[in-house]
Order: C-alpha cells, then sequence, then structure tokens
C-alpha cells in the first residue's frame, strides 16, 4: 500500500503487486496469464474512468447549483436594494415636509426597524457566504480527488503499455524458441 494511503481506503490495482515474471521467463507452474492482468488493469482502469466521470458530473451539478444560487442571492440583494433607495426617498421627501414632532419620532422609528433588518439580512449573506465558501472548499478537494484519479488512470496506462510490450516480446521468444 502507498505510504500516502489510509488503511481504510480501497486498495486498487496500482497498489497491488502484479507477480509478474521477467521478460523471457515463464512461470513453471503455468499460473501466469498476461491476459488476465491485462483484464485485471483494464477493469481497474474502467473503474477509475467511471469515477472519474461521476465525480466529474457531481462537480458540475454543485457549481450549476452554486451558480443559481449566487444569481438568486444576487437578484434578491438587488430587489432590496431597490426597495431601501424607495424608502430613503421616502424619508427624504418627509423630511423636506412642514416640522412635525409624531412625524419625526414615526420616522427614526422606521429607520431602527429599517437598520435592524438591514443588519439581519447582512448576518444573513455573511452566513450564506459563509457555505458558499465552504462549497468552494469541497469543489477544490474534489478537484484534488480528480488529479489523483487521472494521475492513476495514467500509470494504470503506462503498466498496460508495458504488459502489451512484455506479451510481444514472450511472443516473439516463443515463435524464435520453436
Amino acid at each position: 500500500m502507498q505510504a500516502g494511503k489510509s488503511a481504510s481506503q480501497t486498495r486498487t490495482m496500482v497498489d497491488m503487486s502484479l507477480d509478474l515474471p521477467p521478460v523471457g521467463e515463464t512461470k513453471k507452474s503455468g499460473s501466469f496469464a498476461p491476459s488476465a492482468a491485462l483484464e485485471q488493469i483494464r477493469a481497474e482502469r474502467d473503474r477509475l474512468e467511471q469515477y472519474t466521470r461521476d465525480q466529474h458530473a457531481r462537480l458540475s451539478k454543485l457549481r450549476e447549483l452554486m451558480l443559481s444560487e449566487k444569481a438568486a442571492s444576487e437578484k434578491e440583494l438587488a430587489a432590496k436594494k431597490e426597495e431601501l433607495d424607495r424608502q430613503v426617498q421616502l424619508l427624504q421627501e418627509r423630511w423636506k415636509a412642514p416640522d412635525f414632532e409624531e412625524a419625526r419620532e414615526k420616522i427614526r422609528e422606521e429607520l431602527r426597524q429599517e437598520a435592524e433588518q438591514v443588519t439581519g439580512q447582512r448576518d444573513a449573506a455573511l452566513a450564506e457566504v459563509q457555505k458558499l465558501r465552504a462549497v468552494n472548499l469541497e469543489l477544490e478537494q474534489n478537484k484534488g480527488q480528480h488529479e489523483t484519479a487521472l494521475a492513476e488512470i495514467k500509470k494504470l496506462q503506462a503498466l498496460n503499455h508495458q504488459l502489451e510490450l512484455d506479451k510481444l516480446k514472450q511472443d516473439a521468444a516463443l515463435v524464435d524458441a520453436k
């Protein structure tokens, strides 16, 4: 098992030794079957490719979800800003009206309520930002897993190529021996 893997992770074909004989040498017991090893490598490669496709689809869905949530949040914030701008305009017009202490007190109370509402909205927006940061971190981690899977696929392709070369050499040696 590789040093960087924990004991709870699934072992892959890359982690296992294939116990192949040296080039030009065959096992006496007859238990070596290059095509079986190739099939194992191909099966592992197919599994890793499917895993990579699944992870990519999952990341794409998460990204689309994040973008749609962001767009909805921005639209909602723009609507709130328009409403606040309208209210500011109304308040400015009220201040131009005749001086009434009762009206001023009512406006002050409305302003306090609006300030509390805006503070609540700001806190909710900050919580949403924290959620988005967590999702972004998860996406970055999944990207690392995706890159690791791609590296494993490349290793398997190299091993597959080497096995095919070894098979050709072995076949040539058998032909020469006859």
